[in-house]
């Protein structure tokens, strides 16, 4: 009976799943499941060779790409809910509903993409760091553990600062703890990085890696060199805290509970979130809320306060409205096609779309993975129309800006499609 609220995660988690990827990362990753090349973005650097080789491990089960994606957030979710159940020691009857609460784990953890597997593995990370049992054997498998992470999800390293922990806590034999983790990480980094330089090239690999760190930073990776706009970017982060709004009833009381009347460890958690959350308020896409999915480890913590502020009838009847709520949500937007999907099939029925130039923005590696044989460019923001705009054939653009407004005249609204806040228009030169 125990190992039943595993199950009801795994399947739960598994009918929640999108089979499509609904973001371009989401198609690298499905692409590199098929054809590894971190040339062509599949995936793009720094490779996540874990995350694919244990997608490729289930495909030779018999999975297909979107299955075996899907089972790997199911799974991760399962290790998840495990590791949270220890941290706390109660049922993992009483967790089920805590954990069925969190949006964000539901609406960003279960896309195609490896930030669940990379929030599981470090969460088993910060269990064991939570523990205080700093053994030298621990130390190292927390160290190796580290860095496994980073071929599971690179952009988790500042979560690594919960390892500065290890050494402020053991006051003792510091300078051989230092060692061991050292040596721990270096092993964890070597495992995946070694066999994936000796297959593409290290010089390659590095080159390939500066230009991409390059461009995320200073070009198109969103972050607050790019975004131009520090309003905007607040607007953004705002618009994140008000999706998850479904559980701010059960997350206050738990909140007053733990201010009032809980000595939790506030340091140890400064320490292993205070860092990361840093780097996505100005080093990441905030437009993206997936980001922000570690948060989910001490919601899902908070939750289970809940019972001892309120009575347990009432605790129950709010986790149990909130979880409802939650999972009819998660499942209305389950049924709903990613927006660049839903304008390949709107292009599919124009005439000429064979003999035109499609510049499709985002949408460019949607098209390029369902068309291939459309003249597609990757063109994403406008200031003045492409220099092949008056060549023969028919020109289609897809953009979030408003070209016909832009461009008066030359360029004709066809349709619009929601995404987030901000709709997809496709547009046609006049």
């Amino acid at each position: 009976m125990k190992w039943l609220p595993l199950l009801l995660i795994i399947t739960i988690c598994s009918l929640l799943s999108p089979l499509t990827p609904s973001t371009s990362d989401g198609v690298n990753f499905y692409l590199a499941l098929q054809d590894f090349d971190l040339d062509r973005f599949q995936p793009h650097f720094p490779g996540y060779p874990l995350y694919i080789f244990f997608g490729k491990l289930l495909m030779l089960l018999g999975l297909s790409a979107s299955w075996a994606l899907l089972m790997i957030n199911a799974l991760s979710a399962a290790l998840l809910f495990v590791i949270v159940q220890k941290m706390t020691t109660i049922s993992s009857w009483k967790l089920l509903l805590p954990f069925l609460c969190i949006p964000l784990l539901f609406s960003k953890g279960l896309i195609f993409g490896s930030d669940m597997m990379g929030l599981a593995v470090w969460s088993v990370m910060i269990y064991l760091l939570y523990k205080k049992e700093y053994h030298f054997k621990t130390i190292l498998l927390i160290s190796v553990i580290a860095g496994l992470l980073m071929g599971i999800r690179l952009g988790y390293a500042p979560l690594l600062s919960a390892l500065l922990f290890i050494p402020l806590y053991h006051k003792t034999q510091r300078l051989k703890t230092m060692v061991i983790l050292v040596m721990g990480f270096g092993l964890g980094l070597v495992l995946w990085l070694a066999p994936l330089t000796s297959l593409i090239g290290f010089d390659h690999y590095i080159t390939i890696g500066k230009a991409f760190i390059t461009g995320h930073f200073t070009t198109w990776g969103g972050s607050a060199i790019t975004d131009h706009s520090p309003a905007l970017r607040v607007e953004k982060i705002l618009t994140i805290i008000t999706s998850q709004a479904i559980i701010v009833v059960p997350v206050a009381f738990s909140l007053y509970y733990v201010i009032t009347k809980e000595k939790l460890q506030w340091n140890f958690w400064l320490i292993a979130l205070g860092p990361y959350l840093l780097f996505v308020l100005f080093g990441q896409n905030v437009d993206n809320a997936r980001h922000f999915l570690p948060l989910v480890l001490p919601l899902c913590l908070l939750l289970t306060y809940l019972e001892k502020q309120l009575s347990p009838p009432l605790a129950l009847t709010i986790l149990l409205i909130t979880a409802l709520c939650n999972l009819v949500w998660q499942k209305n937007n389950h049924h709903q096609v990613a927006p660049s999907l839903q304008i390949i099939s709107y292009l599919k029925e124009q005439k000429d779309i064979e003999n035109a130039n499609i510049y499709a923005g985002e949408s460019y590696r949607f098209i390029e993975w369902k068309e291939p044989y459309w003249n597609v460019k990757e063109e994403i923001y406008f200031e003045e129309l492409p220099v092949d705009f008056l060549n023969p054939h028919p020109a289609y653009f897809i953009s979030q800006q408003n070209l016909e407004e832009k461009f008066p005249g030359q360029v004709k609204a066809l349709h619009y499609f929601p995404a987030n806040k901000r709709a997809i228009g496709v547009f046609k030169q006049q």
